[in-house]
Order: C-alpha cells, then sequence, then structure tokens
C-alpha cells in the first residue's frame, strides 16, 4: 500500500514515515541504509590508515614508514659479516703456501686432548700470511681435538731446543710470531752499506737466531786494526775492537766479553759465533 512499509520486526504495515513500530516498539527507518554505508566507509579507512580492523579481535596496524622495506620479520634477520682480515676465516680463503716453500715436521708431542707441540723445519723464510696459512694447515691434518697447538718454525742449520725464528701457537686462537729476522729486516741489512769505503771489509753475516744482539755483523781493518759493526733493525751499533789470532779452525777475531765470545772464520768465509764452552751460532753469508 502507497504510504506504508512492513515492520522488519513484526511484519506488521507501519506508516512509512515511522521510526517505530506502534505494534511491537521496534525501531525502524530508513537510517540502517546509512548505518551500513557508514561502517563500510570505516572499515575502508581503517584500511589505508592503520586504524584497528573492526571485527577481527587484533589491532594490526601496516606500516607505511620507509624502513619497512622488508617482508622478514627483524627477529628472524641474520646479519652474515665478511670475515676480517687477520681472523682464521678470512686466512683460510685468501692466503696460501707458494710452490717454492716447503716444510718438514722434525719433533711432535701431544697430550691427549690436552696440547700438540711441532717442531717445524722451514726451507726458506716467509711472510707472517704464509706462516698462518702453514698453521691452518698443520693443525687441520689431526682430526683429534687439543685445547692448546704450539708450533715452533726453524730455519736450515737451526737446531731444535736452541730457539725458534717463528711461531704459530693456537692458545686458543691463531697467535702468529716473527721471533728472529724478518725477511723485511734482512731486505733493509743487505743494503746497509759500511759507513767508510776507505776501510777493508773482510766479512759479513746475517744472524737468524731469535736471541741474536746483532742481526748482521760486518768484520772489518783500518790500517792494523780489526772492527765489528753491527746492525739491528735497521740501527748501526757502535764498532767493537777486535783482536786477531789464527788457530786451527781458522782466524779468531775476538773482543772484550765476559762469556768469553769471539767470532770465528773458517777457510771458506764462514763467519761463526763462538764462546768458551763452544760453537753458538753460524751466520748467513752476506757477499
Amino acid at each position: 500500500m502507497k504510504g506504508k512499509k512492513e515492520c522488519p520486526a513484526c511484519k506488521e504495515l507501519v506508516h512509512k514515515k515511522a521510526t517505530k513500530c506502534p505494534h511491537c516498539q521496534s525501531r525502524i527507518g530508513s537510517g540502517s541504509g546509512c548505518l551500513a554505508t557508514l561502517l563500510f566507509l570505516i572499515v575502508l579507512i581503517g584500511y589505508f590508515w592503520g586504524f584497528p580492523m573492526l571485527g577481527t579481535g587484533d589491532a594490526t596496524r601496516r606500516d607505511t614508514s620507509p624502513q619497512s622495506t622488508s617482508r622478514t620479520p627483524a627477529s628472524r634477520r641474520v646479519r652474515v659479516s665478511a670475515p676480517r682480515e687477520g681472523s682464521e676465516r678470512f686466512t683460510e680463503r685468501r692466503a696460501s703456501i707458494p710452490r717454492d716453500v716447503s716444510y718438514t715436521i722434525i719433533d711432535s708431542h701431544t697430550v691427549r686432548g690436552i696440547k700438540r707441540s711441532l717442531d717445524v723445519r722451514l726451507n726458506k723464510k716467509v711472510s707472517e700470511s704464509v706462516l698462518r696459512a702453514i698453521a691452518l694447515k698443520l693443525k687441520s691434518q689431526d682430526s683429534r681435538t687439543y685445547e692448546r697447538t704450539f708450533i715452533g718454525y726453524l730455519l736450515p742449520g737451526m737446531k731444535v731446543n736452541a730457539g725458534a725464528w717463528a711461531t704459530t701457537h693456537f692458545n686458543p686462537s691463531l697467535e702468529v710470531e716473527i721471533l728472529g729476522m724478518t725477511l723485511e729486516d734482512e731486505e733493509l741489512l743487505r743494503d746497509e752499506q759500511p759507513r767508510e769505503v776507505s776501510r777493508d771489509v773482510i766479512a759479513s753475516g746475517l744472524d737468524d737466531s731469535p736471541f741474536a744482539i746483532n742481526q748482521k755483523v760486518t768484520i772489518y781493518r783500518e790500517g792494523k786494526r780489526f772492527f765489528m759493526e753491527g746492525w739491528y733493525k735497521g740501527d748501526t751499533l757502535p764498532p767493537k775492537r777486535l783482536f786477531k789470532t789464527d788457530f786451527k779452525l781458522g782466524t779468531r777475531y775476538k773482543y772484550k766479553s765476559a762469556f768469553g765470545e769471539y767470532y770465528l772464520l773458517d777457510s771458506r768465509g764462514n763467519l761463526e759465533i763462538w764462546d768458551r764452552d763452544g760453537f753458538i751460532v753460524a751466520l748467513r753469508r752476506v757477499d
């Protein structure tokens, strides 16, 4: 009927402008459609602006900030850093043993689960990075586990238990130390020239031992007197007066010393250091 509408609750006809049913007292009217539209708009706005979503029971906010570009939760992200220089992982990736470098294990002692000690003979001097590479390779060759691994390196001619030229100790992390003369020091000493051209150089030698007082020794003559000049890590040491005597092993150049030390020059031009107890070390010849 014109001018009438049905009550949604009791289905009776009421006036089209009525807001309350006279039969069941329920509220009616045309505002329900507007209410639905309003609710739809609220939900739509909340979706775009981050308001809590209606009917979800969870106030989830959508982060539109520039920092929120990754879909991976922060608690699950793992930062993988590149290995730092000097670390064992860096050495394993970058360091290598040159083909002209060889080494031999000449002595080995182990205490199960506690420590492993090695004496290694090198064929020549090497850099710290090569020592690291050798140490890692030697350690990996033993599948057993030790709390500490100690490795000492000897050069040709050096005696066991008389001091090492270098060490690489896993204590427990790898520590590399060159105790004797390094390659760089040797290059500097080889280039070192006598201070006076007029003197007569008799012999020169390099001392690789870790306890060397003079890394390079030069014996020379000025007039009728003999002297020894030493260098240590690039510094020239004051010359010492020497006294020459000949005996069956060669020529002895002695100087004032509490231990009776002297230099011995054999018939082949090799220079050695001795004392009253006997031989100490042979110097590598420098021509």
